[in-house]
């Protein structure tokens, strides 16, 4: 292969496994979840709607992770 070019290392933090594995929401849904954590979403089903509200959503997370996580090992 004389062509090939080597893909960007890439990597990503998967919001849909944190929410299952540290909190029981009814419905893992992006608007269930922010409807949940009384954030407010504009519009739903917008590419750059659902991305603010992903943003919300994924500061909540890795704050209450954060906690968690910290707590665990101690």
């Amino acid at each position: 292969m004389e062509n090939y070019v080597k893909p960007p290392e890439m990597y990503f933090i998967d919001t849909l496994t944190i929410s299952r594995q540290y909190f029981s929401f009814a419905s893992n849904k992006l608007g269930n979840i922010a409807e949940i954590l009384e954030i407010e979403v504009k519009e739903q089903h917008r590419a750059m709607a659902d991305v603010l509200t992903m943003q919300s959503i994924s500061k909540y997370l890795f704050k209450k992770i954060s906690f968690l996580v910290r707590y665990d090992y101690m």
